[in-house]
């Protein structure tokens, strides 16, 4: 099995709905195959995505997914979009 690892490391960020949002910084690793590999495919599962969008929007990005209205009111109103 062909298998490349890759580290990204990232600083943190100020934009709201980034990945990064209030870390210092972010190491991130993705795992890299080649399109042969089909046995990976069955790893994945609706179940499991359907899982990790709750996640992220009840857990992980609650406070940023309830700033983030507010903030583009915000904008709308300097910019004359209201």
């Amino acid at each position: 099995m062909r298998l490349t690892l890759e580290l990204r490391i990232l600083g943190g960020s100020d934009v709201i709905l980034a990945p990064q949002y209030g870390n210092l910084a972010t190491a991130s690793i993705e795992v890299l195959t080649v399109p042969d590999t089909v046995v990976w495919m069955g790893y994945g599962s609706p179940a499991e995505i359907n899982n990790s969008r709750e996640y992220i929007r009840d857990v992980a990005c609650k406070k940023q997914f309830e700033e983030f209205p507010s903030v583009v009111d915000g904008i709308g109103s300097q910019q004359g979009w209201t």
